[in-house]
């Protein structure tokens, strides 16, 4: 498994033939308050990804930003 922020992986690299799953996590800056209200999804993601598959994990507002 391999989880990024790093949207254009999903254009540069041959995922769909890897054997490990690509979790992309999409956030709003890189810092830790934009991944807190992600958790649960990328938890989710984590459980269910299989060897090949590109999951998103969307952008949430921070509770900071709000």
């Amino acid at each position: 498994m391999f989880i990024t922020i790093d949207r254009g992986i999903e254009h540069e690299q041959n995922w769909r033939q890897s054997e490990f799953a690509i979790i992309l996590v999409r956030v709003l800056r890189n810092e830790v308050d934009f991944y807190r209200p992600l958790i649960p999804e990328l938890l989710t993601a984590i459980e269910t990804a299989l060897a090949g598959q590109l999951i998103q994990v969307p952008a949430k507002p921070s509770p900071a930003s709000v």
